[in-house]
C-alpha cells in the first residue's frame, strides 16, 4: 500500500482528449492505440461499486494492466484528489473517508498517468459514504469521572483524525475551533454539559470538508458549594437597629450575594466581597435572609438554608408539662426584662414543692434568660407585685398563705435572694390576714402598700389599705404612713404606687363608707398624690359612678395624667384618665358585646403619646379566644384595634412593655392542654399602626 500525500490537489474532472495534444492524439491513432479501450482497463477492485462505506479511513484498490504502462495512480473524490500511488503495482491508496461521511454518495475516478505522459481516466463509479463512520471519533477524560466542581478545568482527549486539519468542539451547541486534540475546558456551565467534536480536513482549497460530530458526551459540573450562615447579630443604636449579617468564607468564592426578604417578603439583594454584611437604621420586623456564592467562573451555588433575624423582635416559650402562669413583666435597669411568674411544673424545677412555686425570669433584649430564681416552698405562688431598683434589686412583695403574714423578699441583679423578711403589722384579733400588695422605691426608701382582710361569718374581704416605708437593706418596717381620710370612701386595696421626682402617687379601690351591702355601686378606683412630705396635695375617686368594680394597674402619662385599668361592673374593661391636679377625667368602657377581659397590668403608653391597652376577647367557633391590642387618644377614644390572629386558643393577656423603639413586649399565657397547661410566653412584635 502507497502512502498518502500531505496536501491534496484540487483537480477538475477532464476528458482523455484535453490531456494531450491534437498532435499526440494523432500519433496514438496512428500507431493503433486505443485510448479508451486503455482507461476503460483500469478499475477500481475496493471498495464495490454502489457499495456503503463505514469505516473512517478506506483503501481504495485500483487494477492496472500492464500494457497502460502506468507511471502514477491519483484518485479523486467528487473531483477533489485526495491521494496519489506512484510506487507502482500493487495500486493502493488511503482514502480519509470520515470527512464525506454524510449518507450520500460521492464518485471515485482515477487518474492514471503513463509512461509517456498521457492521462488516462476511467470511468467513475459511486460509493456512499455512511454517518457511522463518526464512531472512530471518541472522547477520552483525562480523569476517571465525568463529573466536576465547579470552576475545575476539565482535561479531554479527542481521538486523532488523519489529515485534520482542525477540530471544532461542539460545547451545548456553541462551537470552538482547535487544532490540538489535547484540550482543557475551564468555563463549563453547572448542571449538564453536552460536548461532541468533529474533524475539518486540512485541504488548501477555499472548499472545507468538515466530517459529521462524534456522539455527544455529558459532563455534569457540580454547583459550587453554598455557604453557611450564621446568627444574625442584632444592635440597637440611635438610627434604628444593625443587623450584621455573616457566613463562612469559601476559598473559590468570588463574590457573595445576600437576600434578605422584609417583614412583607419584599426581597432585596446585596453583594459583598467579604464574609459579612452590615445592616443599618433597620425598623423592628422579623426578616429572613440567606446567602450565595458567585465563584471565580461565575457559577452560582444554591442559597444557604434561610435563617430568621428578629431584629427588635422574639418569641420565647418558657415552662413545662405543668400549669405555668405569669402576673408580671417589667423592663429591666440593665436592659431586658424581668418577668414574676409561677410555675407547675417538674421540668422548671425538680424540687418543685408547693401546688405553685415562685418563679422569677431575667430575659435580655433578644428574649434569652440569663438567671431566674425558683422559690420552693409549700402551698400556692406567694408573690403579688415586682420592682427594680437602681442598683438592680428587685424587691417582692406578697403573703405567705399558711403563716396568713406578709412577705417581702430581695433578690441581687442576679436574682439571687438576699434576704427575706415576713410582717406581721397589724393586731392579730381583728384582721385574719395581711397581704403586700405592690411595691417602690422613693427617695431612698422601699415603699410598701398592705390590705388587711377581715371575715364576717363565713365570707372574708379586703377591708382597709395600709402604706409602710421600709429599710432597703433589711426589710423591717420604719415606719407606717398615715393615709388621709376622705368623707364617704374608705380605701380598700392599693394596687399601684407611681414615684415621681417630687410625689407619690397611690392607685387603688375605694369602696363607699356608708355601704354594708357591697354592691357593685359601691365600689370605684381612687388617685391619691404626696408631695416630699408625704402630706396629701390631691385626691379623686369615682366611687358610686359605676364605672369601676376593681382596678387593675395604673401608669403616668406624659400629660401628667394617670390611667386606670380596671374591670368595669358589667365585665367589661374600663378605663379612666384622671387629670394632674384631679380635676376630673376621662371615661373609657369597651362595648359589652365585644367581651374583653382586662388584666392587672395591661396599660402602657406609647412614644406619640397615645395609650396601649393589651386586653383578651372572648371567642367562638374555631378562632377561640383572642389577643388584641387597642390605641386610644389622649381623649380614651379608640382609635385602631390590631389583632393578633396568630394569638388564639387558649391565650390569657398577662402585661406588656413599650420598647424605646416603640416596639411591644407581650406577656402572654398559651394553653399546651386545654385550660389546664399553660406555658409563659414573651414575645416582642414590631410597632404597630
Amino acid at each position: 500500500m502507497k502512502t498518502l500525500p500531505s496536501l491534496f490537489i484540487l483537480a477538475s474532472v477532464v476528458s482523455l482528449t484535453a490531456c494531450i495534444s491534437e498532435e499526440e492524439k494523432a500519433q496514438l491513432e496512428k500507431a493503433g492505440v486505443d485510448i479508451n479501450k486503455l482507461a476503460n482497463q483500469i478499475i477500481v477492485t475496493s471498495p464495490a461499486a454502489d457499495s456503503e462505506v463505514r469505516t473512517a479511513e478506506v483503501i481504495v484498490r485500483a487494477d492496472i494492466p500492464a500494457d497502460v504502462q502506468a507511471q502514477s495512480l491519483a484518485l479523486l473524490i467528487d473531483g477533489v484528489e485526495v491521494g496519489k500511488d506512484e510506487d507502482g503495482a500493487p495500486w493502493e491508496i488511503s482514502w480519509p473517508a470520515y470527512y464525506w461521511g454524510d449518507g450520500n454518495k460521492h464518485s471515485l475516478l482515477l487518474k492514471t498517468v503513463t509512461l509517456d505522459g498521457v492521462e488516462l481516466r476511467n470511468q467513475a463509479t459511486a460509493v456512499s459514504v455512511s454517518g457511522a463512520v463518526a464512531e472512530y471519533l471518541s472522547i477520552i477524560p483525562t480523569q476517571g469521572t465525568l463529573v466536576y466542581s465547579s470552576g475545575a478545568e476539565v482535561q479531554l482527549n479527542l481521538q486523532p483524525v488523519a489529515q485534520a486539519k482542525q477540530y471544532e468542539v461542539s460545547v451545548n451547541g456553541q462551537t470552538i475551533q482547535v487544532q490540538d486534540p489535547i484540550i482543557t475546558l475551564s468555563e463549563l456551565d453547572v448542571g449538564s454539559n453536552a460536548i461532541s467534536y468533529r474533524a475539518i480536513l486540512d485541504s488548501p482549497s477555499a472548499e472545507v470538508f468538515a466530517g459529521p460530530y462524534s456522539q455527544t458526551i455529558s459532563i455534569e459540573v457540580e454547583k459550587p458549594v453554598a455557604p453557611t450562615g450564621t446568627k444574625a447579630v442584632v444592635e440597637y443604636t440611635d438610627t434604628g437597629y444593625k443587623a450584621t449579617l455573616s457566613w463562612n468564607s469559601i476559598e473559590e468564592a468570588d463574590e457573595y450575594q445576600i437576600r434578605w426578604l422584609d417583614a412583607t417578603g419584599f426581597p432585596s439583594e446585596f453583594t459583598t466581597t467579604d464574609t459579612e454584611y452590615v445592616l443599618e437604621g433597620l425598623a423592628p420586623g422579623s426578616y429572613k435572609w440567606s446567602v450565595r456564592q458567585k465563584n471565580t467562573a461565575d457559577h452560582l451555588s444554591d442559597y444557604s438554608d434561610e435563617q430568621t433575624a428578629n431584629v427588635g423582635v422574639f418569641k420565647t416559650q418558657l415552662g413545662g408539662s405543668g400549669n405555668d402562669r405569669a402576673s408580671q413583666i417589667i423592663a429591666s435597669q440593665a436592659g431586658g426584662y424581668l418577668v414574676r411568674a409561677s410555675t407547675s411544673s417538674h421540668e422548671v424545677t425538680s424540687t418543685l414543692q408547693g401546688i405553685a412555686d415562685d418563679w422569677i425570669i431575667r430575659l435580655n433584649s433578644q428574649g434569652s434568660v440569663t438567671a431566674q430564681y425558683i422559690e420552693n416552698k409549700n402551698g400556692r405562688d406567694r408573690y403579688n407585685n415586682m420592682f427594680e431598683s437602681s442598683d438592680g434589686s428587685v424587691y417582692l412583695v406578697g403573703q405567705d398563705w399558711d403563716t396568713q403574714k406578709a412577705l417581702i423578699m430581695k433578690l441581687n441583679s442576679d436574682l439571687e435572694p438576699a434576704w427575706e423578711n415576713e410582717v406581721l403589722y397589724r393586731p392579730e384579733a381583728v384582721a385574719e390576714r395581711y397581704d403586700f400588695t405592690a411595691v417602690t422605691e422613693w427617695n431612698g426608701k422601699i415603699y410598701v402598700s398592705a390590705v388587711e382582710w377581715v371575715r364576717n361569718g363565713s365570707s372574708s374581704w379586703q377591708d382597709q389599705a395600709h402604706l409602710l416605708e421600709l429599710d432597703p437593706d433589711t426589710g423591717s418596717v420604719d415606719a407606717t404612713v398615715s393615709l388621709p381620710q376622705i368623707p364617704g370612701i374608705e380605701l380598700e386595696r392599693i394596687e399601684t404606687i407611681i414615684p415621681q421626682y417630687n410625689q407619690l402617687v397611690l392607685v387603688g379601690t375605694a369602696k363607699s363608707a356608708n355601704s354594708e351591702t357591697r354592691e357593685p355601686s359601691d365600689y370605684g378606683a381612687f388617685v391619691f398624690r404626696f408631695d416630699a412630705s408625704l402630706q396629701l396635695v390631691s385626691n379623686w375617686n369615682n366611687v358610686g359612678a359605676y364605672q369601676h368594680l376593681n382596678v387593675g394597674n395604673a401608669i403616668k402619662l406624659t400629660s401628667g395624667r394617670i390611667a386606670i385599668a380596671g374591670q368595669g361592673v358589667w365585665g367589661n374593661v374600663a378605663i379612666a384618665s384622671v387629670n394632674p391636679n384631679e380635676s376630673g377625667y376621662r371615661f373609657y368602657a369597651s362595648d359589652y358585646s365585644e367581651d374583653l377581659f382586662y388584666n392587672l397590668t395591661n396599660l402602657t403608653q406609647l412614644k406619640d403619646g397615645n395609650l396601649l391597652g393589651f386586653f383578651k376577647k372572648n371567642g367562638s367557633g374555631t378562632l377561640g379566644n383572642r389577643l388584641l391590642l387597642r390605641i386610644l387618644n389622649d381623649n380614651l377614644t379608640p382609635v385602631a384595634t390590631e389583632y393578633l390572629d396568630d394569638l388564639t386558643g387558649f391565650m390569657d393577656s398577662y402585661g406588656m412593655v413599650v420598647n424605646l423603639d416603640d416596639s411591644i413586649t407581650l406577656l402572654y399565657g398559651q394553653g399546651q392542654n386545654g385550660y389546664n397547661n399553660y406555658d409563659v410566653i414573651v414575645q416582642r412584635i414590631a410597632p404597630i399602626n
